[in-house]
């Protein structure tokens, strides 16, 4: 067995209001997993009094990013299974926008090349 690196992308949105509290996107490894190295990216958001983040729950913690145009943390971990997105905000706040994942990851490549 051999190794490759593989990437992928998630995009969403979140409209939130006072009614809503957070939004969850779990993402399911395809694969078996080894190691995951990821940023998080906030493409766009629209002014908020609110304290907004956005979380990043993983197999060996969470990384947290106040949600503001631009802002951008990096995460890594082993041996993930799964990611959660969660936003997190204040109450009787407004806050929408769009965020991204870029996901890098190694996968257990089960047929060798036979070239």
């Amino acid at each position: 067995m051999n190794t490759r690196l593989a990437e992928t992308t998630i995009c969403g949105e979140f409209h939130i209001n006072s009614a809503t509290i957070t939004e969850v996107l779990t993402l399911w490894s395809a694969s078996s997993t080894l190691n995951v190295h990821g940023t998080v990216s906030i493409y766009n958001h629209k002014q908020s009094n609110s304290s907004v983040f956005l979380n990043i729950i993983h197999n060996e913690g969470t990384c947290s990013l106040p949600v503001l145009p631009g802002n951008t943390c990096a995460f890594s971990c082993a041996g993930m299974h799964h990611i959660e997105v969660e936003i997190e905000k204040s109450l009787n706040n407004i806050a929408s926008g769009t965020f991204g994942i870029d996901i890098y990851y190694q996968v257990l490549n089960e047929e060798e090349d036979e070239e």
